[in-house]
């Protein structure tokens, strides 16, 4: 079973995850740890990654959830590591 592609869902993907690994897009965006052609470059490497959907699937499970469900390993993992190294979480 697929899923309909939409042309921001990818956006939406890179940013879900983000948030539920403790990253603010906005914030890293806002104080420049993160430029927005890395942010484009993270949204491509999503939209490429065979396991997007188990992240989509991941991210339709409430917070708390078993992060096993999220695709492996994370196409984004390294530079989601480095912005949550460099801020405080995210609360909600």
């Amino acid at each position: 079973m697929g899923i309909a592609v939409h042309g921001d869902l990818y956006f939406w993907v890179t940013r879900g995850i983000a948030r539920r690994a403790g990253v603010s897009i906005d914030a890293a965006m806002h104080d420049g740890r993160l430029p927005r052609a890395t942010f484009l470059r993270m949204v491509e490497r999503c939209q490429a990654c065979p396991r997007a959907e188990d992240c989509l699937t991941y991210l339709a499970y409430p917070r708390g959830a078993d992060p096993s469900r999220a695709g492996k390993p994370c196409q984004n993992a390294l530079i989601l590591a480095e912005l949550r190294a460099l801020a405080p979480a995210v609360t909600e």
